[in-house]
């Protein structure tokens, strides 16, 4: 049992009283975030009982700052919530880069439950085409061990109840290094036993998407802000570019249409099934006139490895199908250095090294 899911129960986590009766730091029991950052402010705030994380840079000077907005909630995928623990949005410069995806065009119609709904739709993970619980109390998430250093930013969004109808154990792991200005998203996923999938890693964007020769890179742009992303899986893998809507939105009110335009939408997949995997991506912004911190990868003695900037770090893929299933225990997945610091995250946490 992880502390702040299990321990926040039905009326805590319904009741917007909740939220107006004292200091609810008795029931958060998770390590507060020091208040120290590169500059002297802190840019993580977490909101816990209401399932948020962001990552601000500049709040001043917008149009100069990057914005990361993320939802783990522990109020479910329910009521007016979607299938989306552990989603997130990207901003840079001021504009929208990566959201979530499709339109209100009205309630229970087929492009809201078939599309905007279910998990396909946000920027999270599906399991060989399937998605967390649907409009269920049960699927709950939270944001545990936030954690602020000078030199980077981390928390770790708790989906385990929300994939459960496939998977035990299912967390995104976010890193901001502040310094290079670049996320590190790294969903870890374990099966359930007697179960193996494809991990695929889902984008949205109202602009397009271009992809390199290798699956691994993409880029994004619009007006002068950019976005690169590199995934860092150089085993067997495929990429898939996709438009609009399944089903598509509808509206009588034809004024509508010139506000809800078109969407764009990729999908990384790691073709490989497993029964676990570690999947790791990089998002480097570009703000205007800057160009976005240039990222080497490759693999190396079974490890995806990155350098970008002063960081290097190296991150076990996973273990893939077995005839008989084993545990790697509380082995590091991810080793990262910064400022000549080491750094190891395993499923216990994180800790220096």
């Amino acid at each position: 049992t992880q502390p702040g899911v299990e321990d926040l129960w039905y009326f805590r986590r319904v009741s917007p009283l909740a939220y107006l009766c004292g200091d609810s730091s008795e029931r958060n029991t998770e390590k507060p975030l020091p208040a120290q950052s590169a500059d002297g402010a802190a840019i993580l705030s977490v909101f816990p009982e209401g399932g948020w994380a962001t990552v601000r840079t500049a709040e001043t000077a917008p149009n100069r700052g990057l914005a990361f907005v993320f939802r783990s909630s522990p109020y479910g995928n329910f009521s007016h919530s979607h299938s989306n623990q552990n989603d997130f949005a990207r901003h840079v410069s001021g504009e929208t880069l990566l959201q979530p995806s499709g339109y209100y065009d009205g309630c229970g119609t087929h492009h809201q439950t078939s599309w905007v709904w279910p998990t396909k739709s946000h920027n999270c993970l599906t399991l060989s085409d399937a998605g967390q619980l649907l409009r269920s109390q049960e699927a709950r998430g939270a944001i545990l061990g936030p954690w602020e250093e000078k030199t980077f930013a981390y928390f770790q969004g708790h989906g385990d109840l929300a994939y459960q109808a496939f998977a035990e154990r299912c967390r995104r792991h976010v890193f901001y290094f502040k310094r290079e200005k670049v996320f590190l998203l790294l969903d870890e996923v374990r099966a359930k036993p007697g179960m193996n999938f494809q991990v695929q890693w889902n984008a949205h964007s109202i602009g397009k998407f271009a992809v390199r020769r290798d699956p691994q890179r993409f880029a994004l742009h619009r007006g002068k802000s950019r976005l690169l992303g590199t995934i860092l899986y150089h085993e067997n893998a495929f990429v898939s570019l996709t438009e609009g809507f399944d089903p598509p939105f509808f509206t009588v009110l034809k004024e509508n249409l010139k506000f809800w335009g078109n969407q764009h939408h990729l999908r990384f997949t790691a073709a490989t099934h497993a029964w676990q995997r570690n999947l790791g991506v990089l998002l480097a912004p570009g703000l205007p006139g800057e160009d976005p911190t240039p990222i080497q990868s490759w693999i190396e003695g079974g490890w995806e490895r990155a350098r970008f900037g002063e960081i290097e770090l190296e991150l076990n893929l996973g273990l893939r199908w077995a005839p008989k299933r084993r545990e790697d225990g509380l082995s590091p997945f991810l080793k990262f250095r910064v400022a000549g610091e080491g750094w190891a995250l395993s499923p216990a946490g994180l800790e220096k090294i």
